[in-house]
């Protein structure tokens, strides 16, 4: 990965998706194995100019600047660099706030430098990929992603049928775990019960992929309650529950109600997911959420969005006015 011409670049811009985080699990032969969703909104937005110092401004402006140190010190002792964040994504609930923004940055100033790396070989220098790839997966390809270490090719990326919506209702009042907490949490945990592990390898591999590629939201529905299930009870004596937080059950029972084939937990939360097979199906299914968060003191928000198709979208934009687009996959 050395720097090379920037040929001409005035900017470049780099749009990267949320992602819902489905289950994160032990494998039987150790390590971990995750699985995950691209989603068309909300989005996090870089845009890196040329600059004799390196800055960054906007919302997770200091964790943009980090990552643009880490690829400059690896990659381009001295290069400069103006980094925008325009646009991000809610911290600490559960969408992958932090992945994203790190790549996002890394991949604009890369682009900028002319340094040759794309987001998998970017990822562990910003701190990024080291229990699962299932973050950088999303940003590199969109769709969903199944993960586990050891395997071979340790990510698969598969399409999710376009009318599919998730519904995601992020209660207030509590964050997800990050960092060292994150660390601290795994530390804690015993070794999951073989019984747990198998019964989530069976849900992937005989319910979830087949239906997937059948396009049948109820099979995928039931592979990812019986995983959701599992972790969650796994998780629970570090994260209080089956759930992050105490409005989870509720919630999940009332998009269950409402049609959702599956509902859970992202990541540490407290963001929740339902699955729909439909647009009218998830604005039912958010209007159930919002009854139930309207009800709850510290409030929160509910909305509908599709599985992004493609990862990031990086838009280099040339003297005078020539302009590339390119997606990361």
């Amino acid at each position: 990965m050395r720097p090379g011409a920037a040929a001409g670049a005035a900017s470049v811009r780099v749009r990267a998706p949320a992602r819902l985080h489905l289950g994160i699990f032990p494998l039987p032969g150790g390590g971990f194995g995750g699985l995950g969703v691209a989603l068309r909104r909300p989005v996090a937005e870089v845009v890196a100019r040329p600059a004799r110092d390196l800055t960054a401004s906007g919302p997770q402006a200091e964790r943009a600047l980090g990552a643009a140190r880490a690829v400059a010190e690896r990659c381009a002792p001295g290069a400069g660099a103006a980094l925008a964040v325009v646009r991000d994504i809610p911290s600490h609930v559960g969408l992958g706030s932090g992945t994203q923004i790190d790549l996002a940055a890394a991949v604009a100033v890369a682009r900028l430098w002319g340094v040759g790396a794309g987001p998998r070989e970017l990822a562990p220098l910003v701190g990024r990929a080291q229990r699962t790839r299932v973050g950088t997966e999303t940003f590199a390809g969109g769709g969903l992603v199944l993960y586990r270490a050891g395997a071979e090719p340790p990510a698969v990326r598969l399409d999710v049928p376009a009318r599919w919506r998730f519904v995601v209702a992020i209660p207030g009042g509590a964050s997800g775990f990050a960092g060292p907490d994150e660390a601290r949490a795994f530390a804690d945990l015993p070794p999951m019960e073989r019984a747990d592990v198998e019964a989530i390898t069976a849900a992937i591999d005989r319910l979830l992929l087949p239906s997937l590629r059948a396009g049948d939201v109820a099979g995928v529905g039931a592979a990812l309650e019986v995983i959701q299930a599992r972790v969650g009870d796994y998780f629970a004596p570090v994260q209080g529950g089956r759930y992050r937080h105490p409005l989870g059950e509720r919630l999940a029972r009332a998009m269950r109600a409402a049609g959702a084939w599956a509902a859970g937990q992202s990541s540490w939360g407290p963001a929740l997911f339902g699955l729909a097979e439909s647009p009218g199906a998830a604005r039912r299914i958010a209007a159930a959420a919002r009854r139930v968060l309207e009800a709850w003191p510290q409030g929160g928000w509910a909305f509908v969005t599709a599985v992004s198709p493609g990862g990031a979208a990086v838009v280099v934009e040339r003297w005078p006015q020539a302009t590339d687009v390119v997606y990361s996959r």
